[in-house]
């Protein structure tokens, strides 16, 4: 006989309440824990702590410091790219290829926008692109609005698309690059495809099989790299981009995405997940070997690697690395722009000499590199802490793990809550460069409606930011146990589903978005 029961929530995950749940399931400590000493960002087996060698200059001063905030409404701006002249090509996902003279930096300029339509198409989008002297090549990896597309943009002013070519259906256009006449887009788990500009479309050449699912794409010479997911790196032979052949590759530990290599050390930064930023030799492409991995704790957009610097955007920051020992990055400095009416939504980073321009969605900040300074900057583990339901008399609390990834330290902390009904132990202390801190954020409910408040930890010196973090307790939401929602969809093949018909199945309930 089966037994069927009702559907029950028995596993409830986001992204945030997990990284508050393994907080609060660490055992109860009281006061400061200081959990780590000067951070390695670099190679797992290297034993030097991720801090400023004693000759390195140390002047107080924030290492990246704002130039300029520039707004662009309703851009989404997803990637960035230096031209040679200095030019800044911009890859929005509503406004598709932007231009900005940013030649002199704190002074960029836009130019008009771009000229989207040709023919009865009107190509907004754009995920990744490729520049050259006077024409950038985009793709767009396709959304309910758009199937992928490959575009070619004349970048004079004012830039207007010129050629375009849409892909068959079910193909997704992610990375691309130029070789010669030729654009090598990565096609996901189509492999590796080969294009040439035929007048205002594409002519679609041979196609490298044999890979994974490609999305990143960047050369190193002849060899091109490619975040191929959950294979990994592959390196690809590109010197006949009709002819290309597949020559090894090497496991990242995690879904590797994006790409960007340091040619003259024959050195590739892949954005590997979990596994933050991993370098990879590919001196001998057919043998790349891991050498090492950046932990960024965040989800990696752009790298760029510049100057024996490298550079990476994880969607709250830039963070910025120096390569002197290139298996084992020192971090130097962090840009957090902070936007009137925006959230931190950084994916892009690019870099030319002193200058950085960062991409914060629909805003675009230029920042100056200031290498001889050295400041704090505290991170948090998380940004929101969810302390569940809890009934009236009784008490729930959590740990925070906090961390100075500045190179100075931060003395005067104080943790500072508004809501006398949450506390936070301890109130007052001190962290050193690269060292990390728990503090029990704890909460005393006397009602049963939600209640929210703002944990703000910050220091004395003026350099320090102040870190926020949004602590949450009663919010109306599902616990384990209760019964699971009534939920209904339509599948990509147009039949029905409903949850109410799994019953007596497990079954896990994905939400996301098509970004």
């Amino acid at each position: 006989m089966t037994t069927s029961f009702a559907p029950r929530v028995i596993r409830q995950a986001a992204l945030t309440s997990l990284l508050g749940l393994a907080a609060a399931c660490v055992p109860e400590t009281h006061g400061l824990s200081v959990v780590g000493g000067p951070r390695d960002a670099g190679s797992e087996a290297a034993a030097a702590p991720d801090v400023p060698a004693p000759d390195r200059p140390t002047t107080p001063g924030r290492p990246l410091t704002l130039a300029q905030e520039l707004p662009f409404p309703e851009a989404e701006i997803l990637e960035l790219r230096y031209r040679a002249d200095g030019m800044l090509v911009a890859c929005t996902a509503r406004q598709g290829v932007r231009v900005i003279d940013a030649r002199e930096p704190g002074a960029f300029r836009p130019l008009p926008a771009t000229r989207t339509q040709l023919g009865d198409v009107n190509h907004f989008r754009c995920s990744h692109v490729a520049v050259g002297a006077s024409l950038a090549y985009a793709t767009f990896r396709a959304d309910v609005t758009q199937p992928s597309s490959l575009t070619a943009v004349d970048l004079s002013d004012p830039p207007s698309v010129v050629a375009a070519y849409r892909a068959p259906a079910g193909v997704a256009f992610d990375g691309v690059v130029t070789v010669g006449d030729r654009q090598l887009v990565a096609m996901r788990r189509d492999g590796l495809g080969v294009f040439t500009r035929a007048g205002d479309t594409f002519t679609p050449g041979p196609v490298l099989r044999g890979l994974t699912d490609a999305t990143g794409l960047a050369l190193d010479g002849s060899v091109l790299c490619v975040a191929d997911g959950e294979g990994g790196l592959a390196t690809v032979d590109a010197r006949d981009p009709d002819a290309l052949r597949l020559l090894g590759r090497v496991a990242t530990g995690g879904i590797a995405q994006t790409v960007a290599v340091d040619p003259a050390r024959h050195l590739a930064f892949v954005s590997a997940g979990s596994a933050g930023v991993v370098i990879v030799d590919v001196a001998r492409p057919e043998a790349p070997a891991l050498v090492g991995r950046v932990a960024t704790g965040g989800t990696v957009g752009q790298i760029e690697v510049v100057d024996g610097r490298l550079y990476v955007a994880t969607w709250r920051d830039v963070r910025g690395y120096d390569l002197s020992v290139p298996t084992r990055p020192l971090l130097f400095g962090v840009a957090h722009p902070d936007s009137a009416g925006q959230n931190a939504r950084v994916a892009g980073v690019a870099a030319r000499g002193d200058a950085l321009a960062v991409a914060n969605w629909n805003f675009l900040h230029a920042y100056q590199l200031q290498p001889d300074r050295a400041a704090p900057y505290l991170v948090g583990q998380t940004e929101l802490v969810g302390l569940g339901r809890v009934a009236v008399g009784a008490s729930a609390t959590a740990l925070v793990t906090i961390e100075n990834l500045g190179r100075a330290p931060i003395a005067g902390l104080t943790a500072r809550l508004a809501d006398p009904a949450f506390s936070v132990t301890p109130e007052s202390f001190r962290l050193e460069a690269g060292e990390s801190a728990e503090l029990r954020v704890g909460f005393r409910a006397t009602t049963s409606a939600p209640v929210a408040t703002t944990l703000r930890v910050g220091g004395d010196d003026p350099l320090a930011n102040e870190l926020r973090i949004e602590l949450r307790a009663n919010v109306p939401s599902l616990a384990v146990g209760d019964p699971a929602p009534a939920e209904s969809a339509q599948l990509t093949d147009g039949t029905a589903w409903s949850l109410e018909g799994q019953r007596g199945h497990v079954v896990m309930l994905v939400y996301f978005t098509t970004w």
